[in-house]
């Protein structure tokens, strides 16, 4: 299958590599299908492209890159969606943004003047084996960071 995204060009996807988010994202309900992408210059980068909307593309990064760890349970709802019985077949995401609050990005032009930020709150939770995806947003959840020193 071809598709043609604002960040990407035009890209042929297998169909097999398709995650489906049947409930979409967070104000984009009706974006239910996407693909990851990812580059070998920024590794822990990675791009969740919809197949339904080809201007529609987040950044999304693992929260260890964070130094979070997350403890939530997942409701028998959730667990039915993602077709799991344990998080732990789960790949977590955070969506992230770069930019200082209150500064526009396109004025940004040295690299201490980038900052990323990261949705903690409605972390991806995606189940590569079924390739199926839910945002969960989180309430009552406990974050952990770890800082480490050098």
């Amino acid at each position: 299958m071809k598709i043609e995204t604002s960040s990407f060009g035009v890209q042929e996807i297998d169909p097999e590599t398709v995650i489906t988010f049947p409930q979409g994202v967070i104000a984009f309900e009706k974006s239910t299908r996407f693909k990851l992408f990812h580059s070998e210059e920024y590794p822990d980068l990675k791009w969740l492209q919809s197949l339904d909307d080809g201007d529609l593309c987040f950044s999304i990064m693992e929260p260890h890159l964070f130094g979070c760890e997350y403890v939530f349970t997942l409701s028998d709802t959730d667990t039915e969606l993602l077709q799991t019985t344990t998080a732990d077949e789960l790949q977590i995401y955070f969506m992230v943004y770069q930019g200082k609050p209150g500064t526009n990005p396109k004025q940004m032009n040295r690299a201490e003047d980038v900052v990323m930020n990261a949705n903690w709150r409605a972390p991806l939770l995606i189940n590569p084996e079924m390739r199926i995806g839910l945002q969960k947003l989180l309430v009552d959840a406990v974050r952990t960071v770890k800082i480490t020193a050098e």
